[in-house]
């Protein structure tokens, strides 16, 4: 398959293996400021946070971590674009023109700035590929249209960075991605295929790792849109 897709040109075997790097995947993403109410919801995260670690993967500008850092967790956020704080600011401010529910994302973004900004230490320049933690550090490693959305373009890319989640995750804990299975609006119908395909592949074999305890899928209602977590729980 060879397509046009976000600037890039993509072409992808019948394995799913594609001509893209790591880097060209983060590219593509949109870098957003998702309240933490959001996100919360669409992980399923649990009432009580106190004393967990927990780990946002390609977190971008919300303020999902500085709300877990408020409500007692050791909270941690990974993404590649903290390079520049600056210029993922000016990005997020652009993309929030669009939205309905700009006046949020915006005390989100700012929240964020004066979080990353007063406690660096928790926002770190990582890929997902590439976790900078210890094996079995988190109690719950989450994703929120990061992992699941851009990196399962490739099942390579996609496979690894699942592997690095679970690697970080504590024996008993769980990660979860946002959202599984679903259908990007707007995106050629051959690249929603490919990543469905690379999803279903991944998750069969961790069917049979005897390293996870259990999949689920849980279904959540956001902004009145029916959408799934994949929750994967590590024995």
């Amino acid at each position: 398959m060879g397509i046009e897709f976000r600037q890039i040109h993509l072409q992808a075997d019948e394995q799913g293996k594609t001509n893209l790097a790591v880097k060209d995947l983060e590219g593509v993403a949109q870098p957003t400021s998702a309240s933490w109410e959001e996100v919360f919801e669409c992980v399923l995260m649990p009432s009580d946070v106190k004393g967990l670690r927990i780990l946002d993967v390609g977190a971008g500008a919300s303020d999902a971590v500085c709300k877990l850092l408020e409500l007692g967790a050791e909270a941690y956020a990974i993404d590649p674009r903290y390079r520049s704080r600056a210029d993922l600011k000016g990005r997020v401010k652009k993309h929030n023109k669009l939205v309905s529910n700009k006046l949020r994302r915006n005390e989100a973004l700012e929240s964020f700035m004066e979080s990353a900004k007063s406690r660096p230490e928790r926002y770190l320049e990582a890929s997902a590929t590439e976790i900078p933690f210890p094996d079995n550090f988190f109690d719950i490693v989450y994703s929120r249209i990061a992992v699941t959305s851009y990196l399962d373009v490739d099942r390579d890319i996609f496979s690894n960075a699942v592997e690095e989640c679970i690697r970080v995750a504590k024996t008993g804990g769980s990660i979860r991605f946002f959202p599984y299975m679903d259908v990007e609006p707007g995106w050629p119908p051959e690249v929603n295929e490919l990543r469905i395909d690379n999803e279903r592949e991944v998750v069969n074999r961790l069917k049979k790792d005897s390293r996870i305890k259990g999949i689920s899928e849980e279904d959540v209602n956001i902004n009145g849109l029916a959408d799934k977590p994949l929750i994967i729980e590590k024995a």
